[in-house]
């Protein structure tokens, strides 16, 4: 296993192909610096929160979102959205509900993961 992340071997449509996967270190140091910003600007707005965490997520696919590791990019989305929910949800006295969250997140979501580095892109590039 390399610092970069793990390599798998796996088949794919009948061949093996090797994929990989982001590291859990900085899996786990890419989600505490969003739970501190989540934290550090709770008062803003919904609207600009939301704003901030979509350029936030976009950089990530775009360094992380290569083939092979779209699991660890949705489990990133996952783990964002109850950061998020969790530091809305401390806004004022009554707690917010997942189902109001979830009212909210169709009004305000965030980008869905995305592949953005392709293996072709790489082989055909000298």
């Amino acid at each position: 296993m390399s610092q970069e992340g793990q390599f798998l071997v796996s088949l794919d449509k009948g061949r093996w192909v090797v994929k990989r996967k982001t590291a859990q270190a900085r899996l786990s140091r890419s989600l505490q610096a969003i739970n501190h910003w989540c934290r550090m600007h709770r008062h803003w707005p919904v609207a600009d929160q939301q704003a901030a965490l979509s350029r936030k997520l976009k950089g990530h696919y775009a360094y992380y979102g290569i083939v092979g590791n779209s699991q660890s990019l949705a489990r990133f989305l996952y783990e964002v959205r109850r950061r998020w929910y969790k530091w809305l949800s401390r806004r004022n006295r009554e707690r917010m509900n997942w189902d109001h969250f979830g009212r909210l997140y169709k009004r305000y979501p965030l980008p869905p993961p995305r592949v953005v580095h392709g293996i072709a892109r790489c082989v055909a590039t000298p």
